[in-house]
């Protein structure tokens, strides 16, 4: 995970300043926490969130309705998340 406002910065740079021969650009927080510790961390925030595995979570992915925002992730997340 990287912070949204982190990452919009990073991709207006990359596209405001290009550099010879770059194709693709990896970008990865330099801070990463275990999913335990982001689980623990919403709880303390007082958000409410539940690991589930991944099988599940597409099932459920699958059945969203269109008018549902999070529909637009199906197509993102169809295929091998291992």
């Amino acid at each position: 995970m990287m912070p949204v406002d982190v990452l919009a910065r990073v991709i207006c740079a990359l596209a405001l300043h290009s550099r010879e021969g770059l194709q693709v650009a990896n970008l990865q927080n330099p801070v990463s926490i275990g999913q335990r510790e982001w689980f623990e961390s919403l709880a303390e925030l007082g958000l409410v969130a539940t690991p589930e595995a991944p099988a599940a979570w597409r099932k459920r992915l699958a059945t969203l309705d269109a008018g549902n925002r999070h529909a637009l992730l199906r197509d993102f997340y169809t295929g091998d998340l291992s």
